[in-house]
Formats: structure tokens, C-alpha cells, sequence
């Protein structure tokens, strides 16, 4: 999957987007907090699986489109529209393509390599908030990036997506978030008005990445 998520044969010269494929490469060595991981990652996966998975057919759909029109139009059709929506395809494809890997990691399976993606962390709280039908405030932009020096960046995605779905959705669908640094850690606070009681799954994990719930937040903390 990894393999095909980071392919970037776009050209001019033909379609070179590729669909990720599901089927498990290794595991990963048991460690502690992994039944916990996996049960995060259960129940992100109910909530992020149905738009996931129909995004992926309709990024499929798209594709076979546009090879369908290559295909009757030669190159000629090639123009800067298809090269955008070419873009398009393989953005969303990476997209999800970490995210899925993001949660069979948790579960043992990994599908992600060493791969590294400093959007990861955005792209797993952005597909929450896709799912849920909320607006993260501030923007799903300005989320913070996974540095290079980021260890268990999945772990990090995995994690700051379990707090944005436990987060606390104001009437007006928005959820409130706030982001820092303290010389080496960096942390993620989401509203969460239930934030002791959400964060009991979470308490199996003693070590970096960490969940720490007060009565007010979801606080993510991270190296």
C-alpha cells in the first residue's frame, strides 16, 4: 500500500494515479498499550470508514472516467484541467491511504512502512470532522504538522483523531481546538465536555503519544 500511495507518476504523458491496496504487508511487535491502540482504533474506524470508503469509490469512478476519455481523446485532451484533476485524484487517494494505514497500524498490521506525512495528524482530524459534519475552529489547516523528528507519527494521527471525535460539538457544529509547544513537547486541546470519562480508554497508554484529560479538554501531548 505504502508502495502505491507514494507513487508520483502523474505525467502529461499519462494517468498515473494509483488506488491503494488493503492487503497486509507485516504487523507490527506487540507492545504496551497495543489492546488499547486497537480498540481507539475499532472505534475511529465505525465512525471514518463509510466516507473513506465512499471516497475511494468515487475517486475509482472518477479515475475510469477520465482513463475512458483518455483513452477515446489521445493526448490531445491532456490539458490543464485533467492534469488538476489528476492532482485531485492522487491527493485524496494519499489521503486516504494514511488514514487506513493509521488504523490497521494501530491493530498490528503495517501497511504504512516508513512512511512519514507531515499532514498526517490533519488529515486523520479533518476526516473526523468530515464525518461528523462539524467545522473545526480554527480551520483544519492551521493543525499542527508532524515534524520529520516526530516518532510514532501514526500514533500521534491516531490519537489526535480519537480526541477530535470525543471532542465537544458546540449547537452551532463547530469544535474548538488550541495547539502549542513546550521546548521539545508539543501538544493538541480539543473542548471535550466529558473529557475524564473519554479519556478512560486512553489510560492504558503511559507513554509517548499521551492523553491527558482535565474537566474542560482532550489535551494530546507528543515529542
Amino acid at each position: 500500500m505504502a508502495d502505491a500511495m507514494d507513487s508520483k507518476s502523474i505525467s502529461r504523458k499519462g494517468v498515473g494515479v494509483r488506488l491503494p491496496s488493503l492487503a497486509p504487508r507485516g504487523s507490527h511487535a506487540p507492545e504496551p498499550g497495543t489492546s488499547a491502540l486497537a480498540e481507539i482504533a475499532r472505534e475511529l474506524t465505525g465512525t471514518l470508514w463509510p466516507s473513506l470508503g465512499r471516497g475511494l469509490r468515487g475517486t475509482r469512478e472518477e479515475l475510469a472516467a477520465l482513463l475512458q476519455e483518455l483513452r477515446a481523446g489521445g493526448n490531445d485532451v491532456l490539458d490543464d484541467s485533467h492534469i488538476a484533476l489528476q492532482e485531485e485524484l492522487a491527493a485524496r487517494t494519499r489521503l486516504a491511504g494514511w488514514c487506513l494505514g493509521v488504523l490497521a497500524a494501530a491493530r498490528g498490521v503495517d501497511l504504512l512502512r516508513s512512511r512519514h506525512e507531515t499532514d498526517g495528524l490533519r488529515w486523520m482530524v479533518g476526516a473526523v470532522a468530515s464525518a461528523r459534519n462539524y467545522e473545526l475552529v480554527p480551520r483544519v489547516e492551521e493543525l499542527p504538522s508532524l515534524a520529520v523528528r516526530t516518532s510514532n507519527a501514526w500514533k500521534v494521527s491516531l490519537l489526535a483523531a480519537w480526541s477530535a471525535l470525543h471532542s465537544g460539538m458546540r449547537s452551532d457544529r463547530r469544535v474548538h481546538w488550541k495547539a502549542g509547544e513546550s521546548g521539545a513537547l508539543r501538544w493538541l486541546a480539543f473542548e471535550a465536555r466529558a473529557a475524564r470519562t473519554s479519556a478512560r480508554r486512553a489510560s492504558a497508554l503511559t507513554d509517548w503519544p499521551r492523553i491527558v484529560a482535565t474537566d474542560g479538554e482532550l489535551r494530546l501531548e507528543w515529542l
